[in-house]
């Protein structure tokens, strides 16, 4: 439930705002009045949903149009940052150990009013200044051992967005596998690790990750 885990870790690390709504509640002249220094919004479903097909953006030109294509009554609202990097980042969390792997800029494209993701460039992880990845990985610490201690185990992947002005903001957690994993089983292949389904399995299966994982952002 992506409300929830805001909610969760907002006590914690910066989370993006957000406003549970109903559907009858998000036209656009609505939401100007909740948040009027705001003249875009994303609209998501609350709860399920992958690749950005439950995603909207929502503007007053486009506002009948957005609110006719969503089918779910629950809307999570929050303000649509124009410029903003979509980040990704995948744990393994263990027993006692959580195992981070390089983070990747997600490719999103806006299409009939959705934000669709096409795709990840690690490449561009990689060129981030080291104060980002710091905090990208401290933030993604802070949500593995949350985490952790409810008793979650094996993979999930964690999306961030970077503002303009270097302010990096959670997002939400998938708890499965990335369209992006393929990329890094990859690069485990090419070192002679076990895939990430692997990894995935051994943290149901011992309390700590059986290899040394070594693969900097």
């Amino acid at each position: 439930d992506k409300m929830r885990m805001r909610l969760l870790l907002s006590r914690q690390i910066s989370v993006v705002p957000f406003l549970p709504r109903f559907i009858h509640e998000c036209s656009f002249s609505e939401l100007r009045k909740v948040l009027p220094d705001y003249n875009e919004f994303v609209l998501q479903e609350a709860i399920g949903s992958s690749g950005g097909f439950s995603t909207y953006i929502l503007r007053e030109e486009s506002d009948g149009d957005v609110l006719t294509q969503i089918k779910s009554k629950d809307l999570m609202v929050s303000p649509y940052y124009e410029f903003s990097t979509p980040i990704n980042q995948h744990l393994i969390i263990y027993e006692n150990e959580i195992v981070s792997f390089p983070f990747s800029v997600q490719l999103i494209q806006e299409f009939g009013n959705r934000l669709l993701y096409l795709g990840g460039d690690y490449i561009s992880g990689y060129a981030f200044e080291i104060s980002v990845k710091n905090s990208i990985n401290e933030y993604s610490r802070i949500i593995g051992e949350t985490l952790r201690k409810l008793g979650y185990r094996g993979i999930v992947g964690i999306d961030y967005i970077l503002k303009p002005n270097g302010e990096l903001f959670f997002l939400e957690v998938n708890p499965r596998f990335q369209a992006s994993t393929y990329v890094l089983n990859k690069t485990l292949k090419e070192n002679h690790l076990p895939s990430m389904q692997r990894l995935h399995l051994g943290a149901f299966e011992h309390p700590e990750c059986s290899v040394k994982i070594n693969i900097d952002s």
